[in-house]
């Protein structure tokens, strides 16, 4: 069953999801090779720590290591094609072997249709035999699995409603997902803080969508929330985000950033499907908004007890109004 009650994005064509695993302990050559072997293409080197695979039947597939250093360096400096080539020479020369090693594997895929996802599920398989490792190796694993989601609409309402949906369930998805404690304490896929979530939840709160944009960089000036609204908005109205957040890293597109599951890529049994389908729990919420006001009022009540974010009684009032559905 599809994750999507809504199947169409905006401009009417059919919704799809990106994703991007993270991994370690296999090297960039044999992540191509594994890659090409199951979608086919042809791969071409863009720089020391990047192939890109050109002409399969989805799209370009890229395959990089994610040498911080380099990021960081063309954060600063710009992210033309050029400079990133001369970046990753210089940080070639000045990362150690060690370091080089550490820097996971990202695998990032062309976006895909809900029936092409399951390909993906055999290029985990081939690169759990391989040796690929993912978050719970080793305590310093703090790799992710994310998604990129379609928009199915441009309504200021419709992505309040997937905010609101978001921060309602964010808990009890972090439970579910089993959010490794590594990502959590390294807070690469932060929650949204509850002053957000109050304040979104508030149920006079009907911005416009130059409001909905403000109000979410007031409060979340970063990439690393759990769920990333960044790239969305900066599609939306760039200059607006860019006069908020210099990271040069966020690229604009119409999606969801969904930055909370793990990549578990070498534990048998785990599967792509299992965390798309725990953001079907996002798409539901968003699109039930009787459940999603009285869930909104719960969580209000709730953040007045004095143990509200210490203990477990939202997550299992969540569990509660998810029950029935």
């Amino acid at each position: 069953m599809s994750i999507f009650l809504t199947p169409n994005r905006f401009d009417g064509t059919p919704r799809k999801i990106g994703v991007e695993l993270e991994y370690t302990a296999l090297d960039l050559k044999a992540s191509v090779a594994t890659v090409q072997e199951v979608f086919g293409g042809h791969p071409e080197q863009v720089g020391k720590y990047r192939y890109r695979l050109h002409d399969t039947a989805q799209g370009m597939f890229t395959v990089e290591l994610d040498v911080k250093l380099m990021h960081q360096l063309s954060t600063h400096v710009g992210t033309e094609e050029a400079e990133r080539h001369r970046l990753e020479e210089t940080a070639d020369a000045l990362l150690s072997p060690i370091m080089t090693r550490l820097s996971p594997t990202e695998i990032i895929t062309p976006p895909l249709l809900e029936s092409e996802l399951e390909p993906l599920e055999r290029l985990v398989a081939l690169l759990r035999a391989r040796g690929a490792k993912g978050t719970g190796a080793s305590m310093l694993n703090a790799y992710g699995m994310h998604l990129n989601i379609d928009i199915p609409s441009l309504e200021s309402e419709v992505i309040l409603a997937y905010l609101q949906a978001f921060v309602l369930l964010q808990d009890w998805l972090t439970e579910q997902l089993e959010m490794d404690l590594t990502r959590l304490i390294a807070q690469y896929a932060k929650p949204f803080p509850e002053a957000y979530a109050k304040h979104i939840l508030h149920p006079g709160y009907r911005p416009d969508i130059e409001t909905l944009i403000d109000d979410y960089l007031a409060f979340n000036p970063s990439r690393d929330r759990a769920l990333d609204m960044l790239p969305m908005f900066v599609w939306m109205d760039e200059p607006r985000v860019r006069a908020v957040v210099k990271d040069a890293r966020v690229q604009a597109r119409p999606t969801f950033h969904f930055r909370m599951p793990n990549c578990r890529i070498d534990e048998p049994g785990w599967t792509i499907g299992t965390e798309v389908q725990a953001w079907g729990h996002v798409e539901r919420l968003a699109e039930d908004a009787t459940l999603r006001r009285r869930m909104a009022k719960a969580f209000l009540a709730d953040t007045q007890r004095l143990m509200h974010r210490f203990d477990d009684e939202w997550r299992e009032q969540t569990a509660r109004w998810l029950a029935p559905a």
